[in-house]
């Protein structure tokens, strides 16, 4: 037992130390790539073949360590996040909802607080944790059946899971499908419900 949980300690150890080391080396060359990468995955067409894709084989097909980690469901997870944030946006763009807007020469004023501003800020902060936090629980339990039902397994049999890597779908479907909710469907119902920020659709930059 000791030596188990030695070794996955260990392999935690070796994954962040490989994650630090690669984050340092590609950071210095990917920061002057971040504006045109970012336009590209807003605008063009084939973006979600061109970003989603290779993002999910990268799940996919990450290194499974002999004894099971956490390390690949979070790295699903940040991975998830990132890339259908992005393909919110992206649909928000392909729809005509979000507008690409000059770079302001100048630094912007902040807005007005006023009691309306606060108001609304409130209602949408709380009422999209909790519209998350519902999507969450209710989603993971529907996309875990499904996910167990297409692969033969019990959903009480977490080690099978692990063994078949279904974390990394379950991952994708629940937390990136709140990531997308946050940017696509939240905005849309807050606008709905005149809560919503007037600026939002307009961020898109040159």
């Amino acid at each position: 037992m000791l030596e188990r949980k030695l070794k996955f300690h260990t392999n935690m150890f070796q994954d962040c130390l490989a994650g630090i080391t690669m984050t340092l080396l590609s950071l210095p060359l990917m920061l002057s790539y971040v504006e045109a990468v970012d336009h590209f995955q807003v605008t063009h067409p084939l973006s979600p073949l061109v970003c989603v894709l290779p993002q999910i084989l990268a799940c996919v097909y990450y290194p499974k360590p002999k004894i099971w980690s956490i390390t690949r469901g979070d790295t699903s997870n940040i991975v998830s996040m990132g890339t259908l944030v992005g393909m919110g946006t992206w649909l928000n763009y392909q729809l005509g909802w979000m507008h690409e807007t000059p770079v302001p020469s100048e630094l912007q004023p902040l807005p007005s607080v006023t009691m309306e501003w606060f108001l609304y800020s409130l209602i949408r902060t709380i009422g999209g944790v909790v519209a998350l936090a519902t999507f969450r629980i209710v989603f993971k339990k529907i996309a875990l059946k499904f996910l167990c039902n297409c692969a033969g397994v019990e959903v009480e049999d977490i080690p099978k899971q692990r063994e078949l890597g279904l974390e990394v779908p379950l991952r994708w479907l629940v937390v990136g499908g709140m990531a997308f909710n946050t940017a696509f469907t939240l905005p849309i119902v807050f606008q709905q419900l005149g809560i919503g920020r007037e600026n939002y659709y307009s961020e898109v930059g040159l």
